[in-house]
């Protein structure tokens, strides 16, 4: 830290090149970016370090901290459930190796397919396995300006509907319907994407 390079065992950086589309220096660049919004908030960066003297990749931090520290994320509607996905703990913390996780998955390396299932995950809010109209207010509160109605979100919500080929009535959105309407938005793989 301070002057040195980040370092990681060798053992544990090759797991990280193996379970994400970032290669070393992208590794190490997404460590100090982890690190800085850590000193922000905890001057001993050397509780950054495990007992051997490597960085403990263990070590978490609130996400109010991520989401108002890192600027990918900064001005995000969506940057706290994008946070939520990424957590296995169950907690408001998030450790470095969820948040390089989460920094893989937006990677613009990172394959299609991978991409929509970690967008279906962060549009399902409850957490049911389908983006249902519930689901679907709450993203539209998130990504409008001024409060629409409910008459204005169910034509919305309706019209959605119909373009992925469901009846208005219908539950949600499965995953298959999501690809579906994913295929449909050529830009998709680009927005859906950022770069420490």
């Amino acid at each position: 830290m301070g002057s040195k390079q980040a370092k990681f065992d060798e053992e544990k950086m090759r797991e990280f090149e193996d379970n994400t589309s970032l290669n070393r220096a992208e590794i190490i660049h997404a460590y100090e970016c982890f690190q800085a919004i850590y000193k922000l908030h905890h001057p001993d960066e050397n509780a950054l370090l495990g007992p051997e003297g490597f960085i403990d990749p263990e070590v978490s931090l609130p996400v109010e901290y991520i989401c108002t520290n890192l600027p990918e994320l900064k001005e995000n509607p969506f940057k706290e459930r994008i946070c939520d996905v990424f957590i296995t703990s169950g907690t408001n913390v998030m450790s470095f190796i969820e948040f390089l996780d989460m920094v893989s998955a937006f990677n613009p390396k990172t394959a299609l397919q991978d991409k929509i299932n970690h967008a279906f995950q962060i549009y399902d809010i409850d957490g049911d396995g389908k983006i249902g109209r519930a689901d679907l207010e709450q993203m539209l509160d998130k990504i409008t300006d001024q409060p629409l109605s409910e008459d204005d979100k169910t034509k919305i919500i309706d019209q959605l509907f119909k373009e992925v080929n469901k009846e208005p009535s219908a539950d949600g959105l499965n995953t298959e319907d999501f690809r579906y309407a994913i295929s449909r938005a050529p830009d998709f793989q680009s927005t859906f994407s950022f770069r420490i």
